[in-house]
């Protein structure tokens, strides 16, 4: 039989071995967790209309805790919208309605790493919103300011704090910010701010499946009218009737060339465009020199609207045909 001596090694050899183990086992486990966390992607869907899928859903009182590892700090003055147009990440969004900046925590980073955060911001009914997005220790972000329908993403990389969290503070000069999605993906790189569209496709596939064109060109004979007379109208008459409207409008241009309406004293949808190419017409056709200052003013003020997409109501998908005609017969008469 083996002596007191040889068991009491025997024992302490065990003891050694299982911590040994037990602590090569923390370490393995913490490795496994910081790679688990270094390759982790946190995608948030903000809204409750529906939620896109691989994405979080958080609402207006999603409020942070250490267990979630994520959410607001502060849901005062937090609303929901739901525009019900376009797909889950775009149609809803988180609205505030107070001047106040609220901050978005997401804890449970790597302590120190950078990530690549994308932030998803517009509104399909309204273009008035601006956007501040503030991160502890990143360069001043740019400022994001859809327009109607259009929704605009910024990236840039951030940097998560020694304890792995990473505060996201929203705020705006108006109480109008929104926030519909927001992404923090892991990277190496330091990211240049950037903002770009991020279009959407709203239509139903359906919708294309058959072409309706078709059957209904097939109800139109070119061939059934036989009675037609021609009204014996030429071009001066119709240059006349646009003389009328034109000679009409130009008392109602401004200073930047933009047509004001009388009556609502304001630029109205596509008209500063709509003069210039009618005003070009009858300058080219009709031998109105004294038009050509007016349709030069209204060409400058409607092109410089749909570079900017500043266009009255926001009509700018109404100009291009128009100032496109109106460029090609004034051409000849300006430097």
């Amino acid at each position: 039989m083996p002596s007191n001596s040889h068991v009491s090694l025997y024992i302490k050899g065990l003891f050694r071995f299982f911590g040994t183990l037990r602590r090569n086992a923390v370490v393995f486990l913490s490795l496994l967790t910081l790679n688990a966390a270094r390759a982790a992607t946190y995608q948030f869907d903000f809204g409750t209309a529906g939620t896109e899928p691989g994405y979080v859903a958080v609402d207006n009182v999603t409020t942070y805790s250490e267990g979630l590892g994520y959410g607001w700090i502060s849901t005062n003055g937090l609303l929901l919208r739901d525009r019900g147009i376009a797909d889950d990440l775009h149609r809803d969004f988180i609205f505030d309605s107070t001047t106040s900046g609220i901050t978005f925590r997401v804890s449970g980073l790597v302590p120190g790493a950078k990530y690549l955060m994308k932030v998803l911001c517009g509104d399909a009914n309204f273009g008035d919103h601006i956007i501040i997005v503030s991160v502890p220790g990143a360069a001043t972000l740019p400022t994001i300011s859809p327009r109607t329908g259009e929704y605009l993403q910024l990236s840039a990389s951030v940097t998560a704090d020694a304890t792995g969290i990473l505060n996201i503070a929203f705020s705006s000069p108006t109480p109008n910010w929104i926030l519909n999605a927001l992404t923090l993906e892991p990277t190496d790189n330091d990211i240049t701010p950037v903002i770009e569209t991020s279009p959407y496709n709203g239509w139903n596939p359906s919708v294309f499946a058959i072409d309706p064109t078709p059957a209904l060109l097939s109800n139109f004979d070119p061939n059934s009218v036989t009675d037609f007379t021609p009204t014996g109208l030429t071009r001066t008459n119709y240059l006349a009737l646009i003389a009328s409207e034109i000679d009409f409008w130009k008392t109602m241009q401004n200073s930047s060339g933009a047509i004001i309406d009388p009556y609502a004293n304001s630029e109205i949808q596509y008209a500063t465009p709509a003069f210039a190419n009618a005003a070009a017409a009858l300058v080219a056709y009709g031998g109105r020199t004294d038009l050509i200052e007016p349709a030069a003013k209204a060409m400058d003020k409607a092109t410089l609207d749909l570079h900017n997409r500043t266009a009255a109501s926001s009509h700018e998908d109404f100009y291009p045909a128009m100032l496109a005609q109106g460029l090609r017969l004034l051409t000849p008469y300006v430097d």
